[in-house]
């Protein structure tokens, strides 16, 4: 919810001209909706990257007592976390004009995929994701 605010507050800040001028003129300015889609997608992964791979838990893996470990037991490194979260970068999609809702729909589905094989994982519970990362996992901190 954290990242969801910060990028909302940021999105509102640089796309808030491009909304004045579809108000006032009707046009889209591609341009700087471009640019808040590749400035939100960025703090997005780096996010999820950078806390990862340092403490091995967001600020809401912190509040559950989860955090993820990398293969060797560790913190993740920087690339299984990058891995691990590539899928948040599905929404750069929306640079694209009228393609937008794409990236909304692969970003659902990249979602709905994760839970399905967590799920269906009974031994491991790790998702898609996490073996693609080399083998990630998420664990109670108690």
């Amino acid at each position: 919810m954290l990242i969801g605010i910060v990028n909302g507050i940021i999105g509102w800040i640089l796309g808030a001209s491009a909304y004045t001028s579809i108000l006032t003129t009707g046009r889209v300015d591609y341009g700087t909706l471009a640019l808040v889609t590749v400035v939100t997608t960025a703090i997005t992964v780096a996010y999820f990257v950078l806390l990862e791979s340092s403490r091995g838990q967001t600020l809401g893996k912190m509040l559950l007592r989860i955090r993820t470990v990398g293969a060797g037991g560790g913190n993740p490194t920087t690339a299984e976390a990058l891995k691990r979260n590539a899928w948040t970068a599905i929404g750069i999609l929306g640079v694209v004009p009228m393609l937008g809702w794409i990236g909304n729909l692969l970003s659902l589905a990249a979602v709905i995929a994760i839970m399905v094989t967590i799920s269906g994982n009974t031994a491991t519970r790790q998702g898609w994701h996490d073996n693609f990362a080399g083998g990630t996992r998420v664990v109670r901190t108690d």
